[in-house]
């Protein structure tokens, strides 16, 4: 793709998506008789919502993440704490643990919805591997479908379309 239409895509992304879903839509209606358009737009347009990530901030700190995944920086206060999307949640629209990562403030902020370098990739297969070690029923549950291919799978299908502009934080020493 080149970057011109990547670059139209980003811009009329939600305009996009909701096209999409309203196409989606009728060709469901032609064969599904049991509902009409507006209900199913609507079970359409509530999968791709983003929901609060709350949840995902407790259990990652109950199993001792207190620094930015990013830089290292010990986090604080809630507040200040972001849940950060690994893999950006504009590619994966979906809310996974083995993807998501406590980051400061300002890591957070300065990635955006870009790709973390590789060296990060590695280190969060490495966190993953320790959590599924726990053996807690509620990391279980959220890692039922992982697998660490799967995530590096994800990385390089995400750095293969457009989300090529790798991301590192600026640590100052």
């Amino acid at each position: 793709m080149n970057d011109k239409v990547y670059q139209f895509m980003l811009k009329y992304q939600r305009v996009l998506t909701y096209l999409t879903n309203y196409h989606l839509a009728l060709f469901l209606e032609k064969y599904n008789k049991a509902e009409d358009t507006v209900h199913i737009l609507t079970k359409v347009e509530n999968v791709s919502k983003r929901s609060s990530l709350d949840e995902f901030y407790h259990i990652l700190i109950s199993f001792g993440e207190n620094t930015c995944f990013y830089c290292g920086k010990t986090l604080g206060k809630r507040s200040i704490v972001h849940v950060d999307h690994f893999i950006p949640w504009s590619f994966v629209q979906a809310d996974h643990l083995w993807n998501l990562v406590l980051a400061c403030r300002n890591c957070n902020i300065s990635k955006r919805d870009r790709v973390a370098k590789t060296p990060f990739l590695n280190a969060l297969i490495e966190r993953n591997e320790k959590l599924v070690t726990l053996k807690e029923d509620i990391v279980e549950r959220n890692f039922e479908m992982y697998v660490p291919e799967k995530l590096q799978n994800l990385y390089h299908y995400s750095t293969v379309n457009g989300f090529d502009n790798l991301w590192s934080p600026d640590i100052k020493i």
